[in-house]
């Protein structure tokens, strides 16, 4: 039912301890990506995933989970070519 899913072969799981909440990271290879046209905008001649449309819930610490409808925009800063 989620409006966008990815369809991936698994590449490898990295374990971090055997002890009680220690975790896994999964890593995969994403072979197809799939996603509904209700969330999609169009801006500026490109389609992209409107996180307000989406309604997307993110999962923190423990039972916590945050939404991600107060959004903001953050300027990046610009890149510095590396001195070697």
């Amino acid at each position: 039912e989620a409006r966008v899913h990815f369809e991936c072969r698994l590449r490898d799981i990295v374990r971090f301890g055997d002890r009680l909440f220690a975790g896994n990271l999964v890593l995969g290879d994403i072979l197809m990506i799939d996603v509904d046209e209700s969330v999609i905008t169009e801006t500026a001649g490109l389609q992209l995933i409107d996180p307000l449309k989406l309604k997307s819930l993110g999962r923190m610490a423990g039972a916590a989970y945050a939404r991600t409808s107060d959004l903001f925009d953050l300027e990046r800063p610009a890149a510095r070519p590396v001195r070697r």
